[in-house]
């Protein structure tokens, strides 16, 4: 899936939460050099996503599943 989001709004959120990442993980953001594919990217021209079961389903299937094992 295409991913909007950037190193820029990580750092961002930080910020605005006052939290302190530790010095690799705020190099690493700070770099952005592994950005992901977003919105538009060739990689995902001859993308198809189908969706096979919605969130409650999958939560009705964990509790069932759950259920089970007790």
């Amino acid at each position: 899936m295409p991913d909007p989001t950037t190193f820029a709004d990580a750092r961002a959120i930080l910020a605005k939460y006052r939290i302190e990442p530790p010095a690799a993980v705020a190099a690493h953001l700070a770099a952005a050099t592994e950005e992901s594919p977003k919105p538009g990217d060739p990689a995902f021209a001859r993308a198809e996503y189908v969706m096979i079961a919605t969130p409650q389903a999958a939560l009705e299937a964990a509790a069932a599943a759950a259920r089970a094992l007790a």
